[in-house]
């Protein structure tokens, strides 16, 4: 059993090349965001399929979700020429704790900044309003089959298979239409699609006070062609984490990106701690942290994250979370609930 699990966790890594996606993994999850994004060990419910199959099985004998993220992006809200990212995940899962489906969509809309080239004052000026920016939009509609096998000895290996349907869309919003109001211009966008399947894998170990887990994303490194754009490629995406129970209640979270990620707003490999207090069975507050390890050195760009999360009754849940960087650049919000026994 040993032999097989070294030769997973082998072919995990080896996969583990300098990838280009568009779609960064703190896009979902109200529970997951609470602790910053560092929950690929704690992950054991319908959101496993995404963040790592292999925790269905530490998870409860049933589950049912639903759950919307929402992050903003914006160098200034207030100008004409700043970039602007928006980032929304939506959920929607049933689970066992050996098999999940679930649909989720993921969409990240784009507004480029003007590059003046050292042009400045009244020139600088008449070039914004002489210009047109463009607005992209990436959005993947995924709905996923989970299955999770216990291996015995504290080991789980789990698998998701997805049917996904990849959109790019590209539309120039008018030079006097500020960053913040045309992320949120729909209307009019050209869109291409394409269908394709793709497949995740994930590793679970240790026992009830301490975890790890491993997980390998879009192992089929799919292509999106748009004309007159560069190939979007929804690249493998390998992250790493653990989770430690020092006592009763409490629950300590690392994540690390071990590929890189080049989104629409640069590079990043990501690190992230966070941490969750219990009180009882009918209330849980959590909080984190996290630093793009690409960037650290120049600029760290920290992002906080606090959540919690509330029993109405006896297995019914509501989640909530909020975030913000430390700049105040970035910000955003998601809320959900289950139900599990």
């Amino acid at each position: 059993m040993r032999t097989r699990l070294a030769a997973i966790v082998i072919l995990v890594v080896s996969i583990a090349t300098v990838s280009v996606s568009a779609q960064e993994w703190e896009s979902l999850s109200t529970r997951a965001l609470g602790l910053a994004g560092a929950f690929v060990a704690v992950a054991d419910d319908a959101t496993a399929a995404y963040w790592n199959p292999a925790g269905l099985s530490t998870g409860s004998v049933f589950s049912l979700l639903f759950d919307h993220t929402f992050t903003e992006t914006l160098t200034d809200r207030s100008r004409v020429d700043s970039l602007g990212i928006v980032r929304t995940g939506t959920i929607i899962g049933m689970s066992t704790n050996t098999t999940a489906l679930s649909y989720y969509r993921l969409v990240i809309d784009q507004v480029e900044g003007h590059q003046l080239g050292g042009v400045t004052g009244s020139d600088a000026t008449e070039e914004r309003e002489s210009r047109q920016r463009a607005l992209r939009s990436l959005v993947t509609h995924n709905l996923a089959l989970t299955r999770a096998t216990f291996l015995g000895s504290g080991f789980s290996v789990g698998s998701t298979v997805r049917y996904v349907r990849s959109s790019f869309g590209v539309n120039l919003v008018g030079s006097n239409v500020t960053t913040a109001r045309a992320l949120h211009q729909t209307i009019g966008r050209e869109t291409h699609s394409q269908n394709h399947y793709d497949l995740d894998v994930g590793l679970k170990a240790g026992g009830s006070n301490f975890q790890v887990g491993l997980v390998a994303r879009n192992l089929r490194n799919h292509s999106l062609s748009v004309p007159g754009e560069s190939a979007f490629r929804l690249g493998r995406q390998i992250r790493t984490g653990l989770a430690f129970r020092p006592v009763g209640g409490l629950l300590l979270t690392a994540d690390v990106d071990l590929s890189r990620l080049s989104a629409f707003r640069g590079d990043r490999r990501n690190m992230a701690v966070g941490a969750e207090k219990r009180f009882g069975t009918w209330l849980a507050v959590r909080g984190g942290a996290r630093v793009n390890l690409d960037n650290v050195r120049v600029n760290p760009a920290t992002v906080v994250a606090f959540g919690f999360s509330m029993a109405l009754t006896t297995g019914l849940f509501v989640d909530g979370q909020w975030t913000r960087g430390r700049d105040g650049t970035e910000k955003g919000w998601s809320a959900g609930g289950r139900f599990s026994y």
